[in-house]
């Protein structure tokens, strides 16, 4: 069972509270050069001065980690963050409009502390492989500032509601921390009353799924052994259920060189039934067949796009031996294994070296890639469902790259913590 924990949780004081959407941010790995460039202009006390002190993807030198670390010094030492005298529980609420929907959503997470522990032990459980270059920049940021910038996002079982209503519970009064950005919006409630405390505790028994955050789990997991802090043994996440109405996992399509549409479609003829549609209606067929066990893809060429639908049957299906019957049913695995491996010639272990694979977030942004001439072909994809996710995990295995992508983001610089007490 995984072992959570209140904290004491440091925050940007009140007296800023009208300046939070320009302090917060979105989590250091989808920040872009000139995004990092513009939020570090738009306030001198914005969280990326922490947790970012490099463009992602770079590892800085020693002096870029000290400067990340004195910056939370003289945030700290100012007054702009201040930290709670006593731990508490956090509940954490985004309002938000998922990509290609005009429905508002709601997702509530637990901000708290885990107990670290190797994934060998069953109480965490992993779902994507990590690099040691992006590891290594998040171990030299938290050895500066012997702190939890931010939080990982990570997910649990409540069958039953039971989690959900106390976190409830708690939105009915006024928030400690609030703030919209971009028309969503992020609000903060903390909880230090005891008896609910040890409810909230209670009602989340058992094992956690990391979302996103694998690369900072791993890097605390490193550090806890390195540092011997006591506080490092633990580290912060936010917590939602996998029956969380607001969860959202949306896809990253593929692009693709050196292949045509046309010769893709008919290459898969015999293992897939092969449907021409029109552009504009793939964004629908994608969204109407979310839920649907039969897998199911768009194909984007320049002068005319395909659904490929799985038949009854054998035929496009994937019999990996070394993977889970779970991972063989992800339309993601059934993509590489079924149709990038075997007709595009892409190797599913080659995907961190090839210049032939490109990704997306949005089906507009794959047609126009396509439409543009910068690509030959898309293939669109449907998201995972967090169900799929939990099974492959506990399953012992882990999703191919790019599989999810979370939305929307947990913002940063809503709550760090310290771990040098």
């Amino acid at each position: 069972m995984a072992i959570i924990s209140p904290f004491r949780g440091i925050h940007y004081g009140a007296h800023l509270a009208a300046a939070l959407p320009d302090l917060i941010s979105p989590p250091y790995d989808v920040i872009t050069h000139d995004d990092r460039l513009a939020r570090l202009a738009r306030h001198t006390d914005s969280i990326v001065h922490v947790i970012l002190p490099v463009d992602h993807g770079d590892v800085g030198q020693t002096e870029d980690y000290v400067r990340s670390a004195a910056h939370l010094q003289r945030l700290r030492a100012s007054g702009a963050l201040i930290e709670d005298a006593e731990p508490a529980y956090y509940v954490y609420r985004q309002t938000f409009t998922a990509p290609g929907s005009d429905r508002s959503l709601s997702r509530t997470g637990l901000f708290c502390t885990i107990d670290l522990s190797p994934y060998s032990e069953g109480k965490v459980l992993p779902h994507e492989e990590t690099r040691a270059k992006a590891k290594q920049d998040r171990l030299e940021l938290m050895r500066a500032t012997q702190a939890n910038t931010e939080p990982i996002y990570c997910l649990y079982e409540d069958p039953d509601g039971r989690a959900a209503e106390l976190l409830a519970t708690v939105c009915q009064a006024d928030a400690m921390l609030s703030a919209v950005v971009d028309g969503d919006s992020h609000e903060v409630w903390r909880v230090d009353d005891p008896a609910h405390v040890a409810a909230i505790t209670a009602a989340i028994p058992g094992r956690v799924w990391i979302a996103d955050g694998h690369h900072r789990y791993e890097t605390a997991l490193a550090y806890a052994g390195e540092s011997g802090l006591p506080e490092a043994t633990r580290m912060m996440i936010v917590l939602s259920a996998f029956e969380d109405d607001g969860l959202v996992v949306l896809p990253t399509h593929r692009l693709v060189r050196g292949a045509s549409a046309e010769g893709l479609a008919r290459a898969l003829e015999p293992a897939f039934d092969v449907a021409p549609i029109a552009c504009s209606a793939l964004a629908a067929r994608l969204a109407a067949s979310a839920g649907e066990e039969r897998v199911g893809f768009g194909v984007v060429g320049p002068s005319g796009s395909y659904w490929l639908g799985q038949r009854d049957g054998d035929t496009g299906r994937v019999h990996d031996a070394g993977q889970s019957l779970e991972w063989n049913r992800l339309d993601v695995s059934v993509l590489h294994k079924a149709i990038i491996e075997p007709h595009l010639g892409i190797a599913l272990t080659d995907l961190s070296t090839t210049d032939r694979l490109g990704y997306v977030r949005e089906v507009e942004e794959a047609v126009t890639a396509v439409q543009s001439g910068d690509w030959d072909l898309a293939l669109l994809l449907r998201g995972v469902r967090p169900g799929q996710l939990r099974d492959v995990a506990a399953a012992g295995g882990k999703m191919p790259p790019k599989s999810t992508y979370f939305y929307p983001k947990l913002w940063s610089g809503l709550l760090l913590r310290a771990l040098n007490r």
